[in-house]
Formats: C-alpha cells, structure tokens, sequence
C-alpha cells in the first residue's frame, strides 16, 4: 500500500515550518533594523532622477564571436603639434613674455621663451634671436635677402619674411606666439604697432607719440611708439607734481595728460576716484579701475608684451581696461598669474 501525503500529522509539520519561517524573518528584520540610521528614510520615488540607458549604439555592438565589421567610421584625425623649433634651451615661463628682470622664468635679453606644445602653460624653453633692428630694412637692419623682416619675439628680435597684420590688428597665434606684421609695424605681443628708434631727433611715431626705448629688454638698440605728450607708465613729459593719466580720446586713441595729483597718490589695490581736476588719485604708473559690483580700486599699468613697463614679480599683465569704444589693446593691468 503506497502511502501519500494527507490527513492530520502532514498538516502539522507545514503549519510549524511556516511559523519557524517566519520567526526567522523576524530576527533578520530586527537585526537589520539595528545596522540602518534612524533617520536615513528611503523616498519611494524620486521624480528628478532619471535611469541612463547603458546599452551600447545598435552600430557599435558586436555579437560574441561575431567577426567585427570592416568598416570601423573614420578615423579620428590627431592634429600635430606644431613645430616651435628647438626645445633644448633652459626653461621659461611663457606668460612673462619680454620680461629679462626675474629669477626664474625669464630668459635673457635677446632671446624668447616659447611654450611647450601641449604642455601648461608656464612650461616654456629659451631661444636664441637674431638680433636684427626692428623698425629698419634688409640690409640694414641685419637680416638677409630671404628674411629681410625684422620681427619683435619676446626679449628678442628674429629676421623673417614680413606678413599682412595691419596697425591693430591681433598678432597672437592660438598658441601664444607672436606673428610678423606688415612693413613697417612690429607686435607688441597683442597688436601691431610701429616701432621707433629712441635716438632719433624725430621719432616718427604715429600722433606725434612719444617713443618707448626697448633697448635693455630686447638685448639691441630699438624702441615701441608710445602715447603723445606724455607717458602714463613713469610720467615723463609732466612738471613735478602732475601725473600722465590715461585717457581715451572720442575716435579711440589713447592719450596721455598732465593732471595734477595731491600727493604721492593712492597704492595698488587702495580704494580710488576722479579728481577735481581729472585724472584720479592713484599713484604714478597706476590707473583708478572699477571692478563689476566692487568699488574702485587702484591698479599697476602695464604693457601687453612687458617691453616698457613689466609687472611685479610673476604677476601677468592682461587687456582689462574697458572702455566705451572697446578695450584697450596693447595696454593692461598686472594680475596675479593663474
């Protein structure tokens, strides 16, 4: 006689493993109870929270021991690094440009620093120039018949072929090199300006500017053509006790006036304003600027390629001067390097 499961006694043993079952769920609820923060709740549903579908392109998918396809797209184009020339020379910082006066970063006076293609921006490496005259023509200025042009690079001066940048226009490469200018204008490392010779009786400068001698920062005699009457940067041109300020004519040139100044005047990064009789109260060298929703607040003058007037110590000098025909190219405020 077979025997099945049914009567009195199989029921028994079910209904106690039931409750043994749920005894033993009880103890686990508790001990999890205990490991979980009190107050750490679990929303049921967060609205903001959307799921990423991880699922590889339907394109891009390749079945298990599946030959992959023969056509892969196209290959993805690596652009080469330009070409610098030599980096075998000792390091620089870039961002110091023309400056010979610092410890570290600068390079010596008739050489330049270039960065270091796809390396930070502080990373750089000293090259020789040719020391050529800028300002002047082949033969003249010492470069060859096939690079007559005498192009301004950094605290150096290279022979090369002349390019098409007209007076104001931008001279700086993606890569923070300065390019050659047409005949007769140099970069600043900003813009096209013209050059001078600062022992020249007529400097021939634009507006009748005064002329900015270069000489001991490019290693060769040479000069950058400056604002008329007088020079913002160390007041040359005024009597003793008036400041050159800085201002912008109505057709956009900048120019220098003789203001007078109560005192020595205000420091860099002292609160400042207008004087009485224009201009405004900074220091010599300095210019009253006003920050987006900050007061007014002195700051140190410099120009863009740091030939005339070089920032402190490792500052930067940037274009931040604004004004109501645009900002003021080739000049800049010193700031501390990022």
């Amino acid at each position: 006689m077979t025997k099945q499961w049914g009567g009195a006694a199989p029921r028994a043993l079910m209904a106690m493993a039931v409750w043994a079952g749920i005894a033993l769920l009880a103890v686990g609820c508790d001990g999890d109870e205990e490991s979980t923060p009190p107050d750490v709740q679990v929303d049921a549903a967060v609205p903001d929270m959307q799921l990423v579908d991880m699922a590889p392109p339907r394109d891009m998918y390749i079945e298990p021991d599946a030959a992959p396809p023969e056509d892969m797209g196209p290959v993805v184009d690596m652009a080469p690094l330009p070409d610098v020339g030599p980096l075998d020379g000792p390091p620089c910082d870039p961002r110091l440009r023309a400056r010979t006066d610092c410890e570290v970063g600068c390079c010596e006076p008739g050489s330049f620093c270039v960065r270091v293609p796809g390396a930070r921006v502080n990373d750089g490496r000293c090259q020789p120039g040719d020391g050529c005259l800028i300002g002047a023509s082949a033969p003249d200025n010492g470069c060859p018949d096939d690079r007559p042009y005498c192009h301004l690079k950094g605290a150096s001066t290279v022979c090369t072929v002349a390019g098409e940048l007209d007076s104001g226009d931008d001279c700086v490469d993606e890569n923070g090199i300065p390019q050659p200018c047409a005949d007769g204008l140099v970069c600043n490392n900003s813009v096209c300006q013209a050059p001078c010779d600062p022992a020249a009786e007529d400097f021939g400068c634009p507006e009748d500017g005064l002329c900015f001698d270069i000489s001991q920062a490019i290693g060769v005699a040479g000069g950058l053509c400056g604002p008329r009457v007088c020079s913002w940067f160390d007041g040359n041109g005024c009597e003793a006790g008036r400041k050159c300020s800085l201002v912008i004519r109505n057709d956009g040139v900048l120019v220098g006036t003789c203001n007078m100044l109560d005192g020595q005047g205000n420091a860099d990064g002292a609160a400042c304003g207008p004087q009485e009789g224009g201009g405004d109260n900074c220091q010599q060298g300095l210019y009253c600027t006003r920050p987006p929703g900050r007061p007014s607040i002195c700051r140190t003058l410099c120009d863009t390629g740091q030939y005339v007037a070089p920032c402190p110590g490792t500052m930067a000098c940037e274009e931040r001067l604004q004004f109501t025909n645009g900002v003021a190219r080739g000049i800049g405020i010193c700031i501390t390097n990022q």
